[in-house]
């Protein structure tokens, strides 16, 4: 029960500041987005959840330029610090952990 509670603090910290509730799932959006389950702000903002720790695809079509992303581990709470992709493709990436959530910004 401890560790579920850690885990929602977690999340909360690394969820709140993206005003989640203005991000739709991808089923909502007519089209596949990501090859998970994902949470979109076209655009904007791109949320993935990577359960198993495999690889992710996400379709930036939406994002042109320079973008930022980074892992986290759900459990842990650790970040990998922002990295650099290029918007304007279908752009895959590979998870650092065993359950991952993946956040692509501008």
């Amino acid at each position: 029960m401890r560790e579920a509670r850690t885990q929602m603090r977690i999340m909360r910290r690394f969820l709140e500041p993206l005003r989640i509730n203005r991000m739709y799932p991808e089923t909502g959006l007519g089209r596949q987005v990501c090859s998970t389950a994902c949470r979109v702000q076209l655009g904007a903002h791109y949320v993935a959840y990577v359960p198993d720790g495999r690889r992710v695809e996400v379709d930036l079509r939406d994002l042109a330029g320079s973008l930022k992303y980074e892992w986290m581990d759900p459990r842990s709470g650790q970040f990998t610090g922002a990295l650099a992709v290029e918007g304007s493709a279908v752009r895959a990436f590979s998870s650092p952990f065993a359950e991952a959530v993946l956040y692509i910004h501008p």
